[in-house]
């Protein structure tokens, strides 16, 4: 009981935690990788807590693919690209209607272009959080939310939009408006219908890690 509790809680304090400490901490060094430290380290943390809290789901999901990584790899690859063109085809959308403008967070203000050359050597590293966050991510609102009610119908339903939602909420400060979060929610949707189908996190894991990696990471 006390591990579910825990496990319901690591994105609510890592979304707190972060992005309190980079309100805080935005004044004082605007243009800084100093602002992506607390992303850092809060990922980090949690993502070895939450690796050690779902190590049996982990562990039975990964037998599937034991001699299927070339499927999960393609599948992932496939699975990012069309991934991205749904969040910007949502984009677009609420663009179209003149309801969202791309608002700009403030770790984005994190550039090559205005950091300090020693800083520019520490940014890959610091920025691994991306790839980390995405197993975090996938392994809260996909299998905490989705595992044990894929196969009620209705109870599914609920939990895929209640899930897509509190995704697309997690993301707020990514665009500090409720409706730049729509985007979110439409690729919440997607990858819960994908683990409902599948029922193997490390599908929705890999597309999330590998639109994490060529979208974010590489940009």
């Amino acid at each position: 009981m006390k591990k579910r509790i825990l496990a319901f809680a690591i994105l609510p304090i890592q979304v707190l935690v972060i992005n309190s400490a980079v309100k805080i901490l935005e004044p004082e060094y605007p243009h800084s990788i100093v602002l992506l430290l607390p992303s850092f380290f809060t990922v980090t943390l949690l993502f070895f807590v939450s690796i050690n809290l779902h190590k049996t789901v982990l562990k039975h999901d990964w037998q599937f693919f034991k001699r299927k990584k070339m499927k999960l790899f393609l599948f992932s690859f496939l699975g990012a690209f069309l991934f991205q063109h749904i969040m910007n085809a949502a984009n677009d959308f609420m663009i179209y209607l003149n309801m969202f403008n791309y608002p700009v967070s403030l770790e984005a203000n994190v550039t090559l272009q205005n950091l300090h050359p020693i800083q520019v050597v520490f940014l890959p590293i610091i920025k691994v959080y991306y790839l980390l966050t995405t197993i975090n991510e996938e392994l809260y609102f996909r299998y905490n939310f989705l595992y044990s009610n894929h196969t009620k119908k209705l109870t599914s339903l609920f939990l895929l939009i209640l899930s897509s939602i509190l995704f697309g909420m997690a993301h707020y400060f990514f665009t500090n408006s409720l409706i730049g979060t729509f985007p979110y929610i439409i690729g919440g949707l997607f990858l819960g219908l994908i683990y409902l189908k599948t029922k193997n996190i490390y599908y929705v894991i890999g597309i999330h890690f590998f639109n994490n990696l060529i979208y974010g990471l590489l940009q």
